[in-house]
């Protein structure tokens, strides 16, 4: 577990629920533990200084992922979300012990499209979710860059927005409760096709392409 905050590494993934352009930039003390692999795509991913910007569009999207994982941690990100209409789409920043898996833990920050003024927050523990929680954020999530935390250790998994705590799940240890080492992910998809659209909205890509910003993120 990383101590201390030293090292740039850009790290990008892959969602599972569709076509998407994903990233992790990870400030770590413990370089040399994560590796970065793009498997398609590379001209969907940008930098700025210490800006990462992820395109999404018709095109699809690129594909990477850690070669680490976290057993608990604080994971954090300025993000900005694309601007425009991104109805159907699902900006996300999240934990997951391994997408596509099935039976993953997971802990999500998510986007949904059709709203820009909230996040989602869920958790999935083998691959079971349910415990959605909408949490107004009182501003347009693509207006400007806002600081969003997931705090998880044993006892607790803790969201933050701007460092104001906005949810806590307790392990109380009567119910499921995530606790396998987990990747750190980011990604943009299209999540129209979920609940015939009800969940995300549907994808006009009027504004294409998009452009999810990502800044100073970390994991310690």
């Amino acid at each position: 577990m990383a101590t201390a905050i030293s090292t740039w590494n850009i790290l990008p993934t892959f969602h599972a629920l569709g076509a998407a352009v994903l990233l992790i930039l990870v400030h770590s003390a413990e370089a040399q533990t994560i590796l970065s692999t793009i498997d398609y795509s590379p001209q969907q991913v940008s930098t700025s200084g210490s800006t990462v910007a992820i395109r999404m569009d018709k095109s699809g999207g690129a594909r990477v992922r850690t070669s680490k994982q976290y057993s608990y941690g604080t994971f954090s990100a300025n993000i900005k979300c694309p601007a425009g209409d991104i109805s159907g789409f699902v900006p996300a920043f999240y934990t997951s012990s391994l997408e596509g898996s099935g039976n993953q833990d997971e802990i999500d920050v998510e986007f949904l499209g059709k709203n820009k003024g909230a996040i989602q927050t869920n958790y999935y523990v083998n691959g079971q979710g349910g415990r959605e929680q909408m949490i107004s954020l009182g501003f347009d999530c693509s207006s400007a860059f806002h600081k969003y935390t997931i705090q998880w250790t044993s006892s607790s998994i803790k969201w933050f927005v701007d460092d104001k705590l906005v949810r806590t799940a307790t392990n109380d240890g009567s119910s499921p409760y995530p606790t396998k080492p987990s990747y750190l992910y980011a990604s943009i998809w299209d999540a129209s096709s979920v609940n015939g659209g009800a969940w995300a909205g549907t994808a006009t890509y009027a504004n294409a392409p998009y452009s999810f910003q990502l800044q100073g993120i970390s994991a310690s």
